[in-house]
Parts: C-alpha cells; structure tokens; sequence
C-alpha cells in the first residue's frame, strides 16, 4: 500500500513544482505566418487578408470591430487591419493595441486606495485616433505613462506604421509593428474606445491595467505555411444495404517560397 501513498505524494509534488504555462488569461491568439504581400493604404484590397487570424470585438449598438492579424517572418513584422463599423464619428474613437512583452501578466497594486494601477515598462500599447487619423505608442514605467504620438516604440519593437482611412459605415486602420527580433510569446489585449459605450476589449473582460487579464498572443517559429483544407464526401450503398461513406480530405500547404504541396488522406467506416 505505501507504493500507492508515494505515487500521489509524486503528483502532487509535481503539480506543484510545474509552473503556470500562461502569463495571462486562457485566451490564445494564434499569429500565422503572412503569404499575400500588404501595401499600407488603409484600404483592404480583395486578397490581401485571406491568410490572416481574425478577431471581433462585439460591442453595443451592433457595432462591432474586427482585427485581421498575420506575421511577416522575414521582416520580423506585425501586419494588422482594423474596422470598425461605426457610422458616427466622435473626437475620442480610438483602438488600442497592448502587449505584454515581458510576459509576467503582473500589475501592481499601490494606488493607496486597493485598485490596480498600470504595470511595469514591459506594458507597452498602441493607439490608432479616429479624429486626427494618427496613431501613437504608450510606454508604461513605475505606474507612470507616457503617450507620444507618431514615435518609434521602445525594445523589443522597432518601428510603427499606419494608414487610417474613413470608409462607409466606419473606419478602418492598416498597420504594421516592427520588431527588433522574431518574438516569443507575449500578454495581449485588443481596445475599442468610443463616446457612445466607453470601451470594449478582447479578451472580454480584460482591463488594461491587470495584464494578468490579458489573452496571449503567439507567432510563427519559422517562414511558416498557410493552409487551406477542403473536405468532399461520397456515400455509396452496396447491394448488401451496406453503406460505405468515404471522406477525402486534401490539405493544400503553400510556403514562403510559392511551392505548393497537396497531401490526401482517406478515411472509410463502414
């Protein structure tokens, strides 16, 4: 009997020991690798963000937002497009872009009256204004932040580009965040600010000031691939009046390189 006590004493000294994977909330946003080249305009070209992870924000009076995100490997960049269905235009419509470099989800709890005060000067955010068509970086250091508008962002970014258009029914924002090296994972939050509701964020819920709220967001390893799976299925009864259904799935997987590879497998249950 005792080899039964040591097995659970192992796990539960294991569960222990194990660190917590995630800085963050479960919230995982999963950054592919970019194929189809983006020109910087502030106009979303047919195309040109099919091979993109895709987040929306629902938020009151049906006026949702989306954010189209990819990464492009070679240039170590971050490629965005934002819209927002939004038909009313008001001096504080902005869109917020928050990373968590550091990846420690920490926030420090000294405003002298028991809330959460903004974090340490791995919290860094970016911010896209609907009224000045200009976007900005925040840098928050000791609690203190500081906002500037159309500076290059600190390590481990590089360099901030946009282009914000007027469109019908909203606004829309393309962008890219440079980085100095390939990243790892980091603490991330997306915020819609408008006149008409506050704000809304992604994850739903997070506060921008408790990164430990925040979903995390990951990048390719490499050049990486997209791929684009189709599945057709064909039913056939014999004269048994057995049924045979086979289903085909093929995976096409383009590369960096424009090589294409088709793989097919099939499975049959009878």
């Amino acid at each position: 009997m005792n080899w039964k006590i040591s097995v659970v004493t192992l796990v539960l000294v294991a569960v222990i020991l194990i660190p917590h994977s995630f800085g963050h909330s479960r919230d995982v946003v999963k950054v592919p690798a970019s194929i189809n080249p983006v020109k910087i305009d502030g106009i979303i070209d047919p195309g040109e963000w099919d091979d993109t992870t895709t987040i929306t924000i629902k938020n009151p009076n049906n006026k949702d937002a989306t954010i189209q995100l990819k990464y492009e490997w070679p240039n170590r960049t971050l490629v965005g497009a934002i819209t927002v269905f939004d038909d009313t235009s008001d001096p504080d419509e902005e869109f917020w872009i928050d990373f968590d470099t550091g990846h420690e989800g920490s926030a420090k709890n000294d405003d002298g009256i028991g809330g959460w005060q903004e974090n340490d000067g791995n919290d860094i955010s970016f911010f896209f204004d609907r009224d000045s068509g200009n976007h900005g970086v925040c840098t928050t250091i000791e609690a203190a932040e500081t906002c500037t508008y159309s500076s290059d962002p600190p390590s481990p970014f590089s360099s901030l580009s946009s282009e914000i258009r007027e469109i019908a029914g909203g606004w829309q924002i393309e962008f890219k965040i440079r980085f100095l090296s390939n990243p790892k994972t980091m603490g991330f939050l997306v915020l819609q600010e408008d006149t008409e509701f506050s704000s809304i964020s992604y994850p739903s819920g997070a506060w921008m000031g408790n990164p430990s709220t925040w979903a995390d967001i990951t990048f390719p390893l490499r050049g990486g691939a997209a791929t684009v799976t189709s599945t057709s299925t064909r039913t056939v009864t014999t004269m048994s009046q057995t049924t045979i259904t086979a289903t085909t799935t093929a995976t096409t997987t383009r590369t960096s390189s424009t090589t294409y590879t088709v793989t097919s497998t099939s499975t049959t249950t009878m």
